[in-house]
């Protein structure tokens, strides 16, 4: 029996580590809850994200991205393009207003999903524009992961959030940052176009 002489690799794209139900997903869920946990509604939030108005390229404000019936125990209901959106959005609600309450209990939680806004910024740039920040990212997500193991219960470790420590070694294996936000839209041309397809 000849073995094959080429090492098997696990590649991980930072859409599903992060966006499509992955880590991102989870934490806005927690931060959510830790909000309402303080007094803060979510009619706040959605007043405060609507009142953004977004580069044409992202559509408009949608009030139902932070609105309860999307809001699970340890995640939201939300596409990954609208957590693209709304990780910047809460960050900056997070910033503006919770963050000015005096004696404000979620520092903690802001500083940790400020370094996830910032993991989620630098994998924005690209396949090769990230390749740049590879040390910057391991940095950021050892970061992150110090204070979300801190102030998170032990069932909010998922998978994911073990994967997001090997994305910066799977960049460096394959030489550039692997997502499938792209081939995904694909996927939707497809399936606009077989909706009008019976036969």
């Amino acid at each position: 029996v000849q073995t094959c002489a080429l090492p098997i690799y696990h590649l991980r794209d930072w859409m599903h580590v992060l966006c499509s139900n992955g880590l991102a997903c989870t934490e806005i869920a927690f931060v959510m809850h830790n909000l309402m946990a303080v007094g803060i509604t979510l009619d706040v939030l959605k007043e405060y994200a609507c009142d953004y108005t977004l580069p044409r390229a992202h559509g408009t404000v949608k009030d139902m991205w932070f609105d309860d019936s999307h809001l699970k125990a340890d995640t939201i209901q939300a596409f990954a393009s609208e957590v693209l959106v709304m990780a910047p959005l809460l960050y900056a609600f997070l910033i503006d207003v919770v963050a000015k309450i005096k004696d404000c209990p979620l520092l903690k939680h802001i500083e940790c999903f400020g370094y996830l806004n910032s993991i989620i910024g630098l994998l924005r740039k690209g396949p090769e524009n990230a390749m740049k920040y590879v040390k910057t990212l391991r940095e950021l997500v050892a970061r992150h992961h110090a204070i979300y193991s801190e102030i998170y219960p032990l069932n909010a470790i998922k998978p994911k959030y073990h994967a997001l420590l090997h994305l910066a070694d799977d960049m460096e294996w394959l030489g550039c940052l692997l997502s499938c936000f792209v081939t995904e839209r694909k996927h939707r041309q497809i399936k606009d176009a077989a909706l009008h397809v019976f036969r």
